[in-house]
């Protein structure tokens, strides 16, 4: 599903990497990192902007699959 999604606020999927305990998948590199790192990082951010985003990008994954 990541492979398919085009929006300027989700980054591309690079590709995918296993091994026999693990399971990642590769991105761009952020200079901020993670949301985990970014609100440890700046304390003071939006958090609800932040969660409202997760629940655009979550829209935008629904509205891709549903218009295939």
């Amino acid at each position: 599903m990541w492979k398919a999604l085009r929006h300027p606020n989700v980054l591309p999927l690079i590709g995918v990497t296993m091994s026999e305990t693990r399971f990642a998948m590769i991105s761009d590199w952020m200079a901020n990192g993670n949301i985990n790192s970014f609100v440890k990082a700046y304390p003071d951010a939006n958090r609800l902007e932040l969660v409202g985003f997760g629940s655009q990008s979550y829209r935008l994954r629904f509205e891709s699959l549903t218009s295939e």
